[in-house]
C-alpha cells in the first residue's frame, strides 16, 4: 500500500490525446527525415511531460479546487472505518461474531446503491431547475458530507442500536466521492481532467497510509478509557468529516457562461429568453 502513490506518479507523464487536436497538421515533406536518436527522443518527451505536469498543477492555485482535492484524504479513512475496521469494532465492543457483522456491511452496500442509483439522480434532476451543474454538485457534496458527519457521530455511541442506525445514516452520504470528482472537473480544462483525477487518486491513497494506524491507535485508547470514549475512533473520523464540511463551505462553484457571454444558465433564464 505504501508503494501505490509511487506507482501512480508515472501516470502524470502519460501524454494527453487531446493535444494532437491543437497541433497544426504537418506539411508533407518530400525529403526523408533523419531518424531521431533514442536518447534525444526520450529527453524531449520528458521535458514535454514535465511542462504538461506543471501546467496541470497550476490549477491548484485555486483555493476551491485545492479544498476539493484535500477532501479526498477522507475517502480511505471513511472506507476503512465503515468496512473491515467496523466489523472488528462491533465484534470487540458488542460481542458480535465476525459473521454477524457481515450483515451490517451488506446493509451499508444496499443503502449506498440506493443513494447512487435513485436518491442522488432524483435530487440532481430537481436541483438543476435552479442551479448550474457545478452548483448542484457542490450543494449535493455539502449535504452528503453533513449527513456522513452525523452518521459517524452516531456510530460512536456505546449502544449497538444507535451504532447501526449511525451506519445507515452515514451510508446516505456515500455520494461524496463521485460528487467531489465531478465538481473538481469543472475547474479545469478538458485536457487536464485525466491528470486531475490521477492527482485525486494519489491523495485518496495517501489517506490510507495513516487511516488504519490512526483508527487502531484511537481504538486502543478508547478501550483503555472505556465508557463513551470507546467510540473514540469514530469521534476522530467525525472530526475529519467536520473539516470537510468547513472546507466545502469555502468552495465557490465556477461561473458557467453561455455562448452569448451571458453568465446565467439556469432554466429560469432560458424561459425568460424564450418569453422575450
Amino acid at each position: 500500500m505504501t508503494l501505490v502513490p509511487f506507482v501512480l506518479i508515472p501516470l502524470f507523464f502519460v501524454p494527453e490525446t487531446l493535444l494532437s487536436l491543437k497541433q497544426e497538421p504537418s506539411k508533407p515533406n518530400t525529403h526523408e527525415e533523419e531518424p531521431e536518436e533514442p536518447q534525444h527522443h526520450v529527453s524531449s518527451y520528458l521535458k514535454q511531460s514535465l511542462h504538461l505536469f506543471k501546467e496541470s498543477l497550476a490549477s491548484l492555485q485555486s483555493r476551491s479546487i485545492s479544498i476539493i482535492i484535500a477532501t479526498c484524504l477522507i475517502r480511505e479513512p471513511e472506507f476503512i472505518g465503515t468496512s473491515q475496521f467496523f466489523g472488528q469494532y462491533v465484534s470487540k465492543c458488542f460481542n458480535w461474531t465476525l459473521a454477524e457483522t457481515g450483515y451490517l456491511r451488506t446493509l451499508r452496500g444496499i443503502t449506498q446503491m440506493l443513494v447512487l442509483l435513485a436518491i442522488l439522480p432524483a435530487l440532481s434532476k430537481f436541483l438543476l431547475r435552479w442551479q448550474t451543474p457545478a452548483a448542484r454538485d457542490l450543494t449535493l457534496a455539502r449535504g452528503s458530507v453533513i449527513i456522513a458527519t452525523i452518521g459517524v457521530l452516531w456510530m460512536a455511541a456505546p449502544q449497538i442500536e444507535i451504532t447501526i442506525t449511525g451506519l445507515g445514516i452515514q451510508s446516505l452520504g456515500g455520494g461524496l466521492g463521485p460528487l467531489s470528482r465531478s465538481l473538481a472537473n469543472t475547474f479545469v480544462s478538458p485536457e487536464d481532467i485525466s491528470k486531475l483525477n490521477t492527482l485525486m487518486g494519489i491523495v485518496e491513497t495517501a489517506g490510507s497510509l495513516f487511516a488504519g494506524p490512526a483508527l487502531a491507535w484511537l481504538f486502543e485508547i478508547g478501550m483503555k478509557k472505556g465508557g463513551l470514549l470507546i467510540g473514540l475512533p469514530y469521534f476522530g473520523l467525525a472530526a475529519a468529516f467536520l473539516f470537510c464540511v468547513l472546507g466545502l463551505f469555502l468552495v465557490h462553484a465556477p461561473v458557467e457562461e453561455d455562448p452569448d457571454g451571458d453568465d446565467c444558465l439556469s432554466i429560469e433564464c432560458v424561459e425568460d429568453d424564450v418569453r422575450s
